[in-house]
């Protein structure tokens, strides 16, 4: 068994928050409202109740079995801690993680790159969004994960993806696969 090591658990804490932005694609506040009965993590599964703006709900699912192993590992690593504060991310001081926070573990690890760019967590749910609309993903799916109400806020990330949607148009369609002679 490991003995206390407050850098490990920092890193720890640091690639569970940065894994939830990148899968899952919620807002920060959503990450940091997460409680022991929002988070039901089995051996291999992972299901977010999620409570969005207006307090819409949404469920979130995820199976990758690194990410499992890993969210199972930060689990019984402040077991201690997210029972008695009734938060799954907590902080060094043993506190639930705030919004600052999160933007200060982004920043932190962008600093340790080398890296200017200034980079948000909401910038996340935008890649988020993006990528799976840029992998043909229905954009009513991306609609529900994202917990938007309206289908025209999600259509946002059409415009981003547009040149990869020509792409799969001119793969994907019938008529990219049909030829006529003149």
């Amino acid at each position: 068994m490991h003995g206390y090591d407050p850098v490990r658990r920092e890193t720890l804490l640091d690639i569970v928050v940065l894994e939830l932005l990148f899968s899952t694609g919620l807002r920060v506040s959503e990450l940091c409202s997460l409680t022991p009965d929002t988070f039901l993590l089995t051996s291999n599964e992972l299901r977010l109740l999620v409570r969005g703006k207006g307090l819409k709900g949404r469920m979130i699912e995820l199976s990758t079995p690194d990410l499992i192993v890993l969210f199972n590992k930060y689990c019984s690593e402040y077991a201690a801690e997210t029972a008695s504060q009734n938060a799954i991310l907590i902080n060094h001081r043993g506190r639930p993680l705030m919004p600052q926070s999160v933007r200060r573990i982004i920043h932190k690890h962008l600093e340790r790159i080398g890296s200017t760019s200034n980079i948000t967590p909401h910038m996340f749910r935008h890649t988020f969004a993006t990528s799976l609309l840029e992998a043909g993903m229905d954009i009513r799916y991306i609609q529900s994960l994202l917990g938007h109400s309206s289908i025209s806020t999600t259509q946002i990330y059409t415009h981003v993806a547009s040149p990869r949607q020509t792409q799969l148009l001119a793969e994907k369609h019938p008529r990219g696969k049909m030829t006529f002679k003149l």
